[in-house]
């Protein structure tokens, strides 16, 4: 005290500096939340008062959850019967189990994670132009603690083991030492693509109660496992027949988007004799429970505590032609050489491949007539209506060229009459 520190309120660590961290800390959550959400004041982070309001709380805290996920060991399912079951008929399942043994398990406590990583940098957002917004760990475990937002920063990190130059990054090397991925799991051909290239595709998670996302189909239709360490998770996954203007009602319904406002207000509307569509599956998920998502299926999380997780998104044989394809319209030329990489490990789908790709040419060559003859006949037309123009000025032209010519003879002919007349006067005064 003496000197200026505080012990830290009975957590184990160093001592620190309230001139220094504490101002520090207010400073580096403020621009946090400023660059990922610039619409919304600071102060009304919390306006809606769900860390407050009793009322509000089954909103996030899963009370008034009615557990319909089947689960099953990983002791009692096989590879190929997870494939028959779940993967092909597009079934969502928790399977118990895979994380035994885990060092995660041990490792990732929210503890351990403030002190080993304690001042190295993790993804909590993007700004409106989508750059990453990162915070060191010591500043996000301090807010986790002592934030009383409607929505918090969710550290959802996509840069495990990826390297940042010619330097893996320390934090990232560790945490992929500490999980491996599941059985179920480790067909992933999107790796075709190349570590470099690849889209992001397994995140480290560290989230606040009230924290989560907002309902969504992942990315380019891969299906997803996630595996969660510590605390719940309130899940939502609809079937595949649900609309999305059901779900995503716009923002006069749902308001600023954000997960626990849609949890809030769309979920009880799931539960009403109206509802107009399948009703959804909905779970809570504890520690040591893996969830497989299929791909194409609308699902959305909400944490119900502090949690920690790992998930990853993949490509397995039995979604690689949907998969593929979008890869294929969004990637072209990524995807082409992803097609390549596989042709001697997987012939199979070497050969779907290149049935797409060109599939996927032929559109671009019908695409592409259809361009010229739009853009010949826009050439045409314009042609025309220069012409058009054209002669339309030369008539005008014309006409003022005619108009002034008679002008002119009109104009020589009186003075031709004036010289006359003068003329005849002067003879008279002659004579």
């Amino acid at each position: 005290y003496l000197f200026g520190y505080r012990p830290s309120d009975g957590r184990k660590g160093r001592m620190k500096d309230p001139a220094s961290f504490e101002e520090k800390f207010k400073a580096v959550i403020e621009e946090a939340k400023k660059d990922s959400r610039s619409e919304v004041p600071l102060h009304e982070w919390d306006k809606q008062g769900y860390a407050y309001d009793g009322k509000k709380a089954p909103a996030w805290n899963g009370s008034d959850v009615v557990d319909t996920i089947e689960r099953v060991h990983c002791r009692d399912l096989t590879v190929e019967d997870f494939v028959e079951k779940y993967e092909k008929r597009g079934r969502p399942v928790i399977i118990k189990g895979i994380a035994d043994g885990w060092p995660a398990m041990e490792r990732w406590t929210l503890e351990r994670l403030e002190k080993e990583y304690r001042n190295e940098i993790f993804k909590v957002g993007e700004d409106d132009d989508g750059y990453r917004i990162s915070i060191k760990m010591k500043y996000f475990m301090e807010y986790l603690r002592t934030n009383k937002d409607d929505s918090p920063l969710y550290i959802f990190d996509s840069k495990v083991a990826k390297k940042k130059g010619k330097r893996e990054e320390k934090h990232h090397h560790r945490i992929t030492d500490d999980f491996e991925v599941p059985k179920y799991f480790r067909e992933d051909l999107l790796q075709y693509a190349g570590k470099s290239h690849r889209p992001p595709y397994r995140w480290f998670l560290v989230g606040p109660k009230r924290s989560g996302t907002n309902v969504h189909i992942d990315p380019l239709g891969t299906s997803a496992w996630n595996t969660l360490i510590s605390g719940r998770k309130r899940w939502v996954v609809f079937p595949f027949a649900t609309k999305k203007s059901y779900i995503k009602p716009g923002a006069k319904v749902l308001g600023d988007g954000e997960a626990i406002t849609w949890f809030s207000k769309l979920i009880p509307q799931t539960r009403k004799p109206e509802w107009p569509t399948h009703r959804p599956i909905e779970f809570i998920q504890y520690p040591g429970e893996t969830i497989f998502v299929p791909g194409g299926l609308w699902h959305a999380v909400l944490n119900i505590d502090d949690t920690v997780a790992i998930t990853q998104n993949y490509c397995s044989s039995t979604n690689f032609e949907e998969v593929f394809w979008k890869f294929l319209k969004s990637q072209r030329k990524l995807a082409m050489k992803a097609a390549d990489a596989m042709k001697n490990d997987h012939p199979s789908l070497y050969a779907v491949a290149q049935r797409l790709i060109e599939k996927r040419e032929e559109r671009r060559e019908q695409k592409r007539k259809k361009e010229g003859e739009w853009e010949r006949e826009m050439v045409t037309k314009k042609l025309k209506l220069t012409l058009k123009m054209g002669r339309e000025e030369e008539e005008e032209v014309e006409k003022e060229r005619v108009g002034k010519k008679g002008s002119e003879q009109e104009e020589g002919g009186s003075s031709e009459s004036s010289r006359s007349g003068s003329g005849s006067g002067s003879d008279e005064s002659d004579e």
